[in-house]
């Protein structure tokens, strides 16, 4: 498709003969559509493969040579993947890929021999959408976690029974490599794979410590949306709660490990940022330790009602 750099009241587009229905559409309802839209009249050619858009503006006819050009070139980003994934992106029946289709509103094409995926949509924001779906699916959040065999029967229970339980219940897939003396844990969400570890520990009774946290900094240790907290637990493999801050004075932090030596590192971590928050606040005074104060006891109630919430919409 082809244009002069300067718009002016009267151009021609080149177009493929396969794509002119594109821009006619059904009935020629998408003819209509940019007419009506940009104010311009447009024409077609069928034998010279030509479009025509007219106008007594030529702010009319950029908008109407903007919306063909949507329609001819559309935004598009291709996703290479391993050929293994191909089922799962694919989906039982297409099921997957219609879904991704259906809430993104964009269009897949998958090549299976290639291992590819090509995403058009009308919009940047409909492929970054769909774009995210297929990455989860093509590299779900994971944690693989080590711990000692013997605690695998229990993980395991009769005849497999709480190893589904778990799987059930959190929505995620635990494996257990009893040569290697680890577990991972794969699921479609983060809350997913969260859970499980909670379920786990709890089953094996997994050790944990306690490090104290002045309230004043906690939002900081906590960050937006947890994200801060979420990062050290993802670096060190363990489980961090904040435990009851209804009570005045310091906060307790818990962290549950089935390795003891994940759990020393992240009692580290945190102690060593803790101590940093201290020294370095982000605001300082009297008025900064109550707003210090102030913006710790809404990140922790934030953070509770934003992992309320997520695991409501997930159940």
């Amino acid at each position: 498709m082809t244009m002069g750099l300067n718009m002016s009241k009267d151009i021609e587009i080149d177009v493929r003969r396969e794509d002119i229905g594109k821009v006619i559409g059904k009935g020629g309802s998408v003819l209509r559509s940019i007419e009506e839209e940009s104010g311009a009249k447009i024409s077609i050619d069928r034998e010279r493969c030509k479009i025509r858009v007219t106008s007594e503006e030529a702010s009319s006819t950029h908008v109407a040579y903007s919306l063909i050009n949507r329609i001819l070139n559309p935004p598009s980003l291709t996703i290479e993947f391993d050929k293994k994934m191909a089922g799962r992106i694919i989906g039982p029946r297409g099921s997957t890929v219609k879904q991704i289709q259906n809430e993104s509103q964009t269009r897949l094409s998958i090549d299976t021999e290639a291992g590819t995926i090509k995403i058009t949509a009308e919009s940047e924001s409909r492929i970054r959408v769909a774009e995210n779906m297929i990455l989860t699916i093509l590299h779900p959040p994971t944690l693989l976690i080590t711990c000692d065999p013997k605690y695998f029967g229990r993980i395991i229970g009769p005849r497999g029974s709480t190893i589904k339980n778990i799987s059930s219940q959190s929505g995620a897939r635990v494996s257990l490599d009893q040569k290697n003396g680890t577990i991972e844990i794969v699921g479609d969400e983060e809350i997913q794979v969260r859970r499980a570890r909670s379920m786990i520990s709890e089953i094996i009774q997994a050790p944990s410590v306690q490090v104290s946290c002045p309230r004043e900094v906690l939002g900081q240790i906590i960050g937006t949306r947890g994200e801060h907290i979420k990062a050290v637990q993802r670096e060190t493999r363990t489980l961090v709660e904040v435990l009851d801050t209804k009570t005045p004075g310091p906060v307790n932090l818990k962290i549950t490990s089935l390795n003891e030596e994940d759990l020393k590192l992240a009692s580290k971590v945190l102690q060593e940022e803790i101590q940093a928050a201290m020294k370095a606040p982000d605001y300082t005074g009297k008025e900064g330790a109550r707003l210090r104060m102030e913006a710790s006891e809404w990140a922790v109630k934030r953070e509770h009602l934003f992992e309320s919430a997520h695991e409501a919409y997930v159940l």
